[in-house]
């Protein structure tokens, strides 16, 4: 099975500036939006990479699988969202997200809430070290 911690560990960074990202993924980041038997195998590195390089700047992971959908915020201020399958719902299950400069709003229909999620702060982007890379 191949590493999900792949991904470009600096989509976040654009030079000295911080871009605030979203992560989509089908399998979710954190147990505690889902069940431990449907979270991606490499979560926990995964996760360490987000709130050691990210700094703050990835504030939701919308994800799936889990089709009882759930929603977590973690300790980095990470909004984990389990979206609500449509197939295991008769009043549906959609929605859409407003995105503002502090917050995302997620306007839930059917089996999916609706929620505010505000950002994390940014931490400082340090200029030597990248603490991930202890991996």
């Amino acid at each position: 099975m191949p590493s999900s911690t792949g991904f470009e560990k600096n989509l976040w960074q654009q030079g000295s500036e911080m871009t605030r990202v979203i992560i989509c993924s089908h399998l979710p980041l954190d147990f505690r939006a889902a069940s431990f038997s449907t979270c991606m195998f490499d979560c926990d590195e995964v996760l360490k990479v987000i709130h050691e390089d990210g700094r703050g700047a990835v504030v939701a992971a919308f994800t799936g699988h889990y089709h009882g959908g759930g929603y977590h915020c973690d300790e980095e201020g990470l909004h984990h969202v389990t979206v609500q399958s449509p197939l295991e719902s008769q009043e549906g299950a959609y929605g859409w997200v407003e995105v503002f400069p502090d917050r995302l709003e997620l306007v839930g229909k059917g089996a999916v809430p609706s929620r505010s999620m505000p950002f994390p702060k940014l931490a400082a982007i340090p200029t030597t070290s990248t603490p991930s890379s202890k991996l």
